[in-house]
C-alpha cells in the first residue's frame, strides 16, 4: 500500500570520448598537488546565504574574485574570507555579473599577498578526464562551520550548446550547497570552470544518486569580461606582450577548432537538465542521440539504465550496465548499480560477483551494495554489518543518506527502534528532501506512539512532493484511526485524483467509504463502497465492499446499532493498521516493484 513506487538515480560514470590534439600535453598533478592550488585561490563569500569563489587577479593591493552571480545577486552584507582566514568587508559597488550568464565579479582590498588562480581552456577539456572543485559547504547541524571541501570527479559533459546561465560543464563530483561559485580545475590545477549548480536532492526512493553538478566554463568568462570592463593578464589578448616576449607566445595552449554539428556531449547536457527537471522521457530521447553519436559514453549507457529501470525495463537496463562496464571496467558505482538490479531480478549469483567488484574498486559503494544483496538474502545481521562498514570507511561520501536509510530500515526489522529512528533522522538530515526517509520515519513514529510526529512528518512528505500518493494514503489511514474523518476523506480524495499505479483504487474508495460513514454521512458512503465494488478485481473484495455496505443500508432501520458499528470499524482499522504496518516494514525490501 505504502512505498510500492520508486524513483531510481542515474549512476556516476566516467566518460570517454575522442583525444584533444595536443602535441605536448602536460603531466598531471596529483591530487593532493590540485587540492593544495584550490586551496590557496578559493574565497568563502559569507552572508545570508554563503557561497564560494575564487581569486583571478591582483591589481596592487585590490583582488578580484570570480564567482556564481547567485551568490551575490541580492544586495546585501557580504564578508570574503581569505585562505588565510582574513575577513573583509565586499563594496557591493564592485559586483558586476556578466550579461545573461550566471558569473559575476568582485574586489576587496589587501596588502597581504594571496595567489591568484591560472586559467585554462576549458574547450580542451575532455569528457572523462579528472576534475577538481572546491568551496565552502554552509554550515549544517553536524557541522556549524563553513569548512573548505576538496572534491574529485570527472567531467561527463563538455557542451557546445550551454544551458540556460551559461552552464555548459556536467560533472560528478559530490559537492554541498555553499560550494556554488567555486573553482573548477583541471588535472593541471588551472580554473576551466565556476562550479553553480547541483542536483535538486532526490525525492522518492533514490539510492547512490549521481552527484550531477553544471558549471559555467571559464572560456565564456574570458570571452565575455571585456563587456563588463574587465581586463585581466591571464586573459588571452588582453594584456600588453612583455617587452622581453614575443607579442605571438600564446599565454595559454591555443583552442582547438570547435567541431561543427552536434556533439554527443550536447545531448548529455540537455538530458541531464531535463532529469532534473523530472523530464525522463526527454532525457531518454537526449541520451539516445547521445549514445548514437558517441557509442562509447559510459555516462549516457549509466543514465539511461536508470531511466529504463524506472519504466519497467529491467533486461535493457542490465543491458546499458553491461556496455558501460565493457566501456571501462573499473567503475565501481555500475557494478553495485548492477548488482541491486541483478538481485532484484533474482540473479543472486551475478549480484554477488557484481558488489564483490565494486567493493575492491570502491569500498563505500560495494559494502553498501553488497548489503543489499544479503537483505535481500534474509541476512539482516549481514546486511547491517555491511552498512556498518560502508559509514565507517566515510560518512559524508555522497550516497551516505541512502545507507543510513538502510540500515535504519534493518535495524527497525531486528527491532532496533532507536537505533533505527538515529539513522533515518541522519539520512534526513543528509538530505532533507529525502522523501523516502521521510515517510518511512513516519511509520517508524506512529507504530512506535508517537501519533503527532508521525502526521508531522507526512505533512512535510507533502510538502516536499504534493503527489505522493504514498504519503496520502498512510496519513489518511492514520487520521481514519485516530477519528479524524475529514481528514481521512481529504486524503482518500487525494489519492483517487492521483490515480497512482501502485494503489488499488477500489481499497482507496472502500477506506474513504469507512471514513464518510464514520462522519455520519451514510449517502457519500454508500456511493463510494458502490465504487470499490466494481473496481475491486477479485470476489473477496467485492464481497466484502458489498456487505459493509449492506450493513450501513440496514442501520436505516436500526440507527441504535449504528454507535456499536462504529466503535467496531475503528477498532478493526485500528487493528488492521498496526498489523500491516508491521507486516510492511518485516517484507520490505528496496527497489520492490
Amino acid at each position: 500500500m505504502v512505498f510500492k513506487s520508486f524513483t531510481y538515480p542515474a549512476v556516476a560514470f566516467m566518460g570517454v570520448a575522442a583525444v584533444a590534439i595536443a602535441p605536448h600535453p602536460a603531466q598531471a598533478l596529483s591530487p593532493d598537488q590540485i587540492s593544495g592550488i584550490a586551496k590557496q585561490v578559493t574565497v568563502l563569500i559569507d552572508g545570508q546565504n554563503p557561497g564560494s569563489g575564487v581569486i583571478i587577479d591582483r591589481n596592487g593591493d585590490t583582488y578580484t574574485v570570480l564567482t556564481a552571480f547567485h551568490v551575490v545577486g541580492t544586495p546585501d552584507e557580504y564578508d570574503v574570507v581569505t585562505p588565510t582566514d582574513q575577513r573583509y568587508k565586499l563594496d557591493y559597488q564592485t559586483v558586476k555579473r556578466l550579461p545573461g550568464v550566471d558569473l559575476a565579479v568582485l574586489k576587496f582590498k589587501s596588502n597581504k599577498t594571496y595567489k591568484v588562480a591560472d586559467l585554462g581552456n576549458s574547450t580542451q577539456v575532455q569528457e572523462g578526464k579528472p576534475i577538481y572543485v572546491a568551496g565552502f559547504p554552509q554550515p549544517t547541524q553536524a557541522i556549524n562551520l563553513s569548512i573548505y571541501r576538496f572534491t574529485e570527479g570527472r567531467l561527463t559533459a563538455n557542451s557546445s550548446k550551454p544551458l540556460a546561465d551559461g552552464y555548459a560543464l556536467v560533472y560528478n563530483n559530490s559537492t554541498r550547497p555553499g560550494m556554488s561559485g567555486g573553482p573548477v580545475l583541471n588535472d593541471q590545477g588551472a580554473l576551466v570552470g565556476i562550479h553553480g549548480r547541483s542536483d535538486a536532492q532526490q525525492q522518492g526512493n533514490v539510492y547512490f544518486k549521481n552527484d550531477t553538478n553544471l558549471g559555467v566554463p571559464i572560456d565564456t568568462f574570458s570571452m565575455m569580461a571585456p563587456q563588463i570592463g574587465v581586463k585581466l593578464d591571464s586573459i588571452p589578448g588582453s594584456s600588453t606582450p612583455s617587452p622581453s616576449i614575443p607579442a605571438t607566445a600564446p599565454t595559454r595552449p591555443p583552442r582547438p577548432p570547435v567541431p561543427q554539428g552536434p556533439r554527443a556531449g550536447d545531448f548529455y547536457l540537455q538530458a541531464t537538465d531535463k532529469l532534473q527537471r523530472g523530464d525522463s522521457q526527454g532525457a531518454l530521447r537526449d541520451l539516445n542521440q547521445a549514445i548514437s553519436l558517441n557509442p562509447n559514453y559510459a555516462n549516457a549507457y549509466g543514465d539511461r539504465a536508470t531511466i529504463k529501470f524506472q519504466q519497467g525495463d529491467r533486461r535493457g537496463a542490465l543491458a546499458d550496465l553491461d556496455q558501460a562496464i565493457q566501456i571501462d571496467p573499473q567503475l565501481a558505482d555500475a557494478y553495485g548499480i548492477r548488482g541491486l538490479y541483478r538481485v532484484v531480478t533474482g540473479n543472486i549469483r551475478g549480484a554477488q560477483s557484481d558488489v564483490e567488484k565494486a567493493v575492491r574498486l570502491k569500498p563505500e559503494i560495494g559494502y553498501a551494495s553488497r548489503g543489499v544483496v544479503r537483505w535481500y538474502r534474509s541476512d539482516l545481521a549481514g546486511a547491517q554489518s555491511d552498512f556498518d562498514q560502508a559509514l565507517s570507511l566515510k560518512d559524508s561520501f555522497k550516497d551516505a543518506y541512502a545507507v543510513h536509510y538502510f540500515r535504519g530500515f534493518v535495524r527497525w526489522q531486528l527491532g532496533n527502534f532507536d537505533g533505527a529512528l538515529q539513522d533515518l533522522n541522519r539520512s534526513i538530515q543528509l538530505n532533507p528532501k529525502y522523501l523516502e526517509a521521510v515517510g518511512v520515519r513516519g511509520i517508524l513514529r506512529f507504530q512506535m506512539g508517537d501519533e503527532v510526529g508521525a502526521l508531522r512528518d507526512f505533512d512535510e512528505g507533502i510538502r516536499i512532493n504534493t503527489g505522493s500518493s504514498d504519503i496520502y494514503t498512510i496519513r489518511g489511514m492514520i487520521r481514519l484511526t485516530q477519528g479524524d474523518s475529514q481528514g481521512a476523506i481529504s486524503d482518500f480524495d487525494q489519492v483517487i485524483r492521483i490515480q497512482p499505479g501502485n494503489v488499488a483504487l477500489a481499497d482507496m474508495y472502500g477506506s474513504r467509504g469507512i471514513a464518510y460513514f464514520q462522519a455520519g454521512n451514510d449517502e457519500q458512503a454508500l456511493a463510494s463502497l458502490r465504487q470499490a465494488v466494481q473496481l475491486a478485481k477479485d470476489a473477496s473484495s467485492r464481497e466484502s465492499y458489498q456487505k459493509l455496505g449492506n450493513a450501513i443500508s440496514n442501520l436505516q432501520s436500526q440507527p441504535a446499532l449504528r454507535p456499536k458499528m462504529k466503535a467496531y470499524i475503528q477498532t478493526f482499522m485500528q487493528s488492521y493498521l498496526k498489523r500491516y504496518i508491521g507486516q510492511y516494514v518485516q517484507s520490505y525490501r528496496p527497489l520492490q516493484g
